[in-house]
């Protein structure tokens, strides 16, 4: 999902996340490479190279606010980073 600053915050479930001090980067780091090393998502490997790539699974949005709208949410290369300051 795209969400850029300004924009009306999307309807998704509240989720409460334990902070953690420090920089953990070990855990994170193993399970992005496992849903990268994935197979592709069934119907969206177009060009057959074995993967869902950046054009398979996002197409320029329609909404005019965001710039790509996501195609294949089920993907598992498709990753949502929380940056929270």
């Amino acid at each position: 999902m795209y969400y850029a600053e300004g924009q009306p915050e999307p309807e998704c479930e509240s989720t409460t996340v334990d902070a953690l001090d420090g920089n953990k980067v070990g855990g994170t780091g193993h399970a992005i490479d496992t849903r990268l090393a994935s197979e592709p998502t069934l119907g969206f490997d177009a060009n057959g190279n074995g993967k869902d790539d950046f054009s398979e699974l996002f197409v320029p949005a329609q909404d005019g606010m965001a710039e790509f709208g996501v195609a294949c949410p089920q993907s598992p290369r498709l990753i949502v980073l929380l940056i929270v300051t």
